[in-house]
């Protein structure tokens, strides 16, 4: 079974190994705790179990569909082979989507109510300064020994969203990359932080890159 972590931006699916995989095995040392997205008092995502679930897909390309979710307000393009899991972290809310016969790559959705001290998705800093904590929460590349390496890529505003594109190397395991966006919507009654995580393995980016590119610059927030 396959497990679902948070983190400051999304959550890292944590697949079921095989006995004949060559994947190793998931270490669970490299869980990195860190800080929810709250300008005055930071709380811990806990780990969640995905559910499986039967996505309900909109039309979409011949190849890809869009997936538009009613109670989240949110929608993105996902490949037509994918399936739609839930779950929860305290009171925020997950959705996560994977292919039907596995859980790599995956894309995840957190959605967080957010207090009044958040005017807009500014409110977490520059779009340096949050790439600079969401990476640097993780890495632990400079203990001795070594733990987790985390490594930014690339991280981009645009269209009041921020972008990231950065790599997770764990000791005992293949290296994921990782692209993530996040935004802020809101309801009549209150401001909502969403955070789109895909993931896969560095190793298998010939074939899952550009889906998981795709998928993440597709993201919408419904009600913004």
């Amino acid at each position: 079974m396959a497990s679902v972590h948070t983190n400051c931006v999304g959550t890292y699916v944590r697949p079921a190994v095989p006995a004949t995989s060559s994947r190793p095995p998931f270490n669970a040392a490299a869980a990195a705790a860190c800080p929810l997205l709250s300008k005055r008092n930071l709380l811990l995502l806990v780990p969640l179990l995905a559910m499986p679930a039967t996505p309900v897909f909109a039309a979409g390309a011949s190849d890809e569909y869009q997936v538009y979710e009613e109670q989240d307000k949110f929608s993105l393009t996902v490949p037509k082979d994918w399936i739609k899991g839930e779950g929860k972290a305290g009171s925020r809310r997950v959705v996560a989507f994977h292919p039907s016969k596995a859980t790599f790559p995956n894309v995840n959705v957190i959605i967080t109510n957010l207090g009044a001290d958040f005017t807009g998705i500014g409110s977490l800093g520059s779009v340096d300064a949050f790439a600079a904590s969401v990476v640097g929460s993780m890495d632990r590349s400079y203990k001795r020994p070594p733990g987790t390496a985390a490594r930014l890529v690339n991280a981009v505003s645009r269209n009041g969203m921020y972008y990231l594109d950065y790599t997770v190397q764990t000791p005992g395991e293949a290296q994921r990359h990782f692209f993530s966006v996040a935004g802020v919507g809101e309801t009549q009654f209150y401001k909502q932080l969403y955070t789109a995580t895909g993931q896969y393995w560095e190793a298998d980016g010939d074939r899952d890159r550009k889906a998981l590119q795709e998928a993440i610059e597709s993201f919408r927030i419904v009600h913004k």
